[in-house]
Parts: structure tokens; sequence; C-alpha cells
């Protein structure tokens, strides 16, 4: 009886992940609005929608409904030649960051100890030798690595999608500027990996609990070769040798800023599509008192301005305009 129930799916999801707004975000949609910017691009990457949320009869208010990055997802979104490979959790420890460096670890986490790998394996936990993972750190931290060698473990064309969009979103908590929030999977098929985006929160102007850049990014060349987070020199050798400037695929990288940064993505008109949805069924699911989860933001109300009433947060079309602006004066491919 007990493992029916733990082989129970609703949607063919085995659990789901709910998050309650944080990071005050004001139009309730940034992450939603980012996640449908990487599935765009061909980026896999979780379905997310807002509900309510009720807990023992009292109302909690507005939350976001994910659904998981697990074996499920893998099967959802990658053809069948691809399943089955190893899927990790990559983080920033409390010992170390994950830099892609021969010194991160990784193994099968505690649950009591959330953050004991850099490399957290979520698949394979009976069978998995970590093969995969050690193969791919060896070869991108080797001191003569080519162009090559890193197309021969990585999906180097992905990678380069997802730091583009992160950068023009203006995400401040990801695998470049603080060495955290993604999951790696490496395919079945042909062993590369492919990175997918977690936990993107922290974008278009978002900077209310957090802001390592003060402008949001904006101001931050699109080659930065510093790490926001902690502010010093960037560690990861992925980053340093692919995308920055001199990097095997500075270009490609190059290129997908300038398309996001003239796609519909970055109009205003838009995002207004989906703030507009989001308004008009969740506008009146505010709680009228407080949430006791919520210490940090309470009652915050849909509304597209920025500034000190809005917590502190750059209003969308002003995010826009700057980001835009500094993409196209910035970004030049050879």
């Amino acid at each position: 009886e007990k493992q029916k129930r733990q082989n129970r799916t609703f949607a063919t999801m085995k659990t789901i992940e709910l998050k309650w707004n944080i990071m005050a975000d004001n139009t309730y949609v940034r992450n939603q609005y980012v996640q449908e910017v990487f599935r765009d691009y061909g980026v896999p990457v979780q379905n997310c929608t807002l509900c309510t949320l009720s807990l023992g009869g009292s109302k909690v208010g507005i939350y976001r409904l994910f659904e998981p990055i697990d074996e499920g997802f893998i099967k959802r979104y990658f053809p069948k030649e691809d399943w089955g490979g190893d899927l990790y959790k990559v983080r920033c420890t409390r010992f170390s960051p994950a830099t892609y460096s021969l010194g991160n670890t990784y193994g099968i986490g505690n649950k009591k100890k959330v953050d004991e790998y850099n490399f957290d394996l979520k698949t394979n936990l009976e069978t998995s030798k970590h093969t995969s993972i050690k193969k791919m750190l060896d070869v991108i931290n080797h001191p003569n690595a080519a162009k090559e060698d890193f197309e021969s473990v990585m999906d180097m064309d992905e990678l380069a999608r997802v730091l583009a969009i992160n950068f023009a979103v203006g995400n401040q908590d990801d695998m470049r500027t603080n060495y955290n929030n993604h999951y790696l999977y490496f395919r079945r098929s042909d062993g590369k990996a492919v990175f997918i985006p977690y936990d993107n929160e922290l974008v278009l102007g978002d900077t209310y609990v957090w802001s390592p850049s003060e402008s949001a990014m904006t101001e931050d060349s699109p080659y930065f070769e510093y790490n926001i987070r902690f502010d010093a020199p960037q560690e990861a050798t992925m980053i340093r040798q692919t995308v920055l400037k001199g990097g095997y695929f500075t270009d490609l990288y190059s290129g997908y800023l300038l398309d996001i940064a003239q796609s519909k993505w970055f109009t205003l008109n838009n995002y207004l599509k989906y703030y507009r949805i989001a308004k008009k069924n969740y506008g009146d699911k505010l709680i009228s008192k407080y949430s006791f989860l919520s210490t940090l933001n309470k009652n915050i109300e849909f509304s597209m301005e920025g500034g000190e009433k809005y917590n502190g947060n750059m209003s969308i079309d002003e995010y826009m305009e700057k980001m835009k602006a500094n993409i196209l004066e910035n970004v030049s491919v050879d």
C-alpha cells in the first residue's frame, strides 16, 4: 500500500513545487515570463502558473506552481533515446560554489543536508557511477582544452542560449552570477550535458530581496569577467573559455543576445499579455490581512510600476529599455 502511494501521479507528476512571492514581484509573472523565454528558445524548463493556497482552512495568498524537475520531466521534454541519463541539481553549498572545478563535489544528497554536494544526483540513484560528470569536469578543466573538447561533453549551443537569456533577463542568481540554481542532465544518446535553468526569481529588475548588481545588471557588460555575488573574478572555466571575450563560443552567445533583445520578449505589450491574465484571475485573491509565511512582503498589489513604493523593484518597461540599449550598444558578432 505504501509503495502504491509513492508511485501515484497527477498529470504525470509525482510531486509539485509551490513557491510564495518572496522576491516581492508586484507583477507576479516575472518568473513565469522568463520560463516562457527559455521555452521559446528551445531550453528545457519547468512549466509554471499561479495558484491560490489554503492551509488548514486559512488562505495564505497567491503562490507559483511548478512541475518538478525529475525523471518524469526528462520523459516529457526529451526524446526517448535520451532518457535514462544522470540528472543533478547544481547549487552553491555552505562549503563551495558550483564553479564546475575539479574540487566540486557530487553524490546522492542526504535530505537532512540539502546542500551537501554541488552536484546532487536525482536519478539512477542505485546504478550511477557518476561517470558522465567526472568526464565532463576532467575535460573542461584540462589546461589545453580545445573548442572540440567542450563540444564533446556539453551541448554548447544550448549553453550559449541559457547564458544569453540569463544575461538578457538580468538573472542575478544563476550559474554565472552566483554559481547556483540549475540542473544538469546528461543525455543518454550522446552523453552530452544539457543545462536546465531553475528558480528564476531575481530577474527583470526585481531587486527587492537581494541585488548584488545595483542596476539589476542593466549597466553590466554582457561579457563581464567577474562573479557578481562574490565580487570576484569568474572562476568557472566553462564560462571563461566559452562566452567571455575571446571565448570559443563568444559569437554564438552574442548572436543569441542580439536576437533576444530585438524579439517580442523585449516588448512591453508582450509582457502585458501575461500580466493582465494574471491580474484578471488573481487580482482579487490577495490576502486581506497578512500571510503568516510572509515577514518580508505583505499584501503586494498587482502593479507594473517600479520604485521605492513598489519594493524598490525596477519597472518592467524601464528594465527592458535599459537592458535592450545595453545589449545593442555593447554586443557585436565578428
